[in-house]
């Protein structure tokens, strides 16, 4: 079975309705296909937010996306805020190193979502760079706790996959790197944050980041036999800003 992986990443709030319909007349010529954000979709910053939610989501539902990472943009160290920034999204967002100081869900965020395509089924795991730790003094202000990224998803992974496994990371290339190379059974990485441009593997696993803002979009390939990938192909599609006039 060939599957198809769309991702984009730090949109920053600059998608607009004809990105949108770009992305999902590509989507829909790549069929089955999955569309995955990895966080940093929205404009506002780290302590901002908006009552009634973001419309980014809006945007991005129309899309078609099928699931999201938490971005340090979509997170916020009170609860309140948190559900608001999160309001208007019908897709899951990601997050298996985030979880309240009792260790249940911090604001109803996810670590996973099993999606499924073409009769395929893909393990989607988000990460994003810890905002709020044990040892940090914001541990007063927030019941929001990350751990190391890496251990998360060790967690995640310690039960055999039935399908390939996908790990939208809102880390940053280096990081990247260091869990490809550190915490073997990653399929993919969509990766987001450092605004790295770039498509290379390590090990098994292919590492994907696009330009900032629309930039680019990833789309990867993969040949699923028995729920294992046997192919992996990778490229960056360019795709709105320079007709969009998106550059900061």
């Amino acid at each position: 079975m060939r599957l198809t992986l769309l991702g984009t990443n730090d949109l920053h709030g600059r998608l607009t309705p004809g990105l949108v319909q770009r992305l999902s007349d590509l989507k829909a010529r790549c069929q089955p296909a999955l569309l995955l954000d990895a966080g940093d979709a929205v404009a506002c910053g780290n302590v901002g937010f908006r009552p009634g939610g973001e419309p980014a989501h809006d945007l991005m539902r129309a899309a078609g996306y099928d699931a999201g990472a938490l971005g340090n943009r979509e997170f916020h160290f009170r609860p309140g805020p948190q559900q608001c920034k999160l309001r208007r999204v019908l897709f899951p967002i990601l997050c298996a190193n985030l979880s309240d100081a009792r260790g249940g869900l911090y604001g109803g965020i996810a670590p996973v979502a099993t999606l499924t395509a073409g009769g395929v089924e893909v393990l989607v795991v988000g990460l994003c760079v810890p905002m709020v730790t044990a040892q940090m003094w914001a541990r007063w202000l927030s019941p929001a706790r990350f751990v190391a990224p890496a251990e998360a998803l060790r967690t995640v992974l310690a039960e055999p996959q039935r399908g390939p496994v996908v790990v939208l990371s809102h880390l940053g290339l280096r990081r990247d790197r260091e869990l490809a190379a550190e915490v073997p059974g990653i399929d993919v990485i969509l990766g987001g944050h450092s605004h790295t441009a770039t498509r290379e593997r390590i090990g098994t696993t292919l590492i994907c980041q696009n330009q900032p803002y629309a930039g680019s979009v990833t789309q990867v390939v993969l040949d699923v036999e028995e729920g294992r990938v046997v192919e992996a192909d990778a490229a960056l599609i360019p795709f709105g800003p320079a007709e969009e006039g998106l550059h900061p």
